[in-house]
């Protein structure tokens, strides 16, 4: 039986946040900050995706990768997510 000192307990993906065409000012503030800390953190995780800053998602208006609510993903952004997930997955040391 293998020590479980052997065993990866886990990985930590952070995901930064990207904006949408409904949120407030306070909710803009907020959403800012919080990217802030996670991209001066890197210690606290394992690998970062920065959606935030990739400019597919810099337009919530663009129905390209949003929906019709300006809000969420559609099945482009989506797709767009898992890749840039999948690439950061495959690209961790183990």
């Amino acid at each position: 039986m293998a020590q479980l000192s052997s065993f990866h307990a886990g990985v930590i993906i952070a995901v930064t946040v990207f904006d949408d065409a409904t949120e407030t000012a306070q909710q803009r503030t907020y959403r800012l900050s919080a990217n802030s800390m996670i991209r001066a953190h890197p210690e606290l995780y394992d690998v970062l995706v920065d959606l935030a800053s990739d400019s597919r998602f810099s337009d919530a208006t663009n129905e390209t990768y949003f929906s019709t609510d300006h809000e969420h993903l559609n099945d482009n952004g989506y797709s767009v997510v898992a890749g840039l997930m999948t690439t950061a997955v495959r690209a961790l040391p183990f």
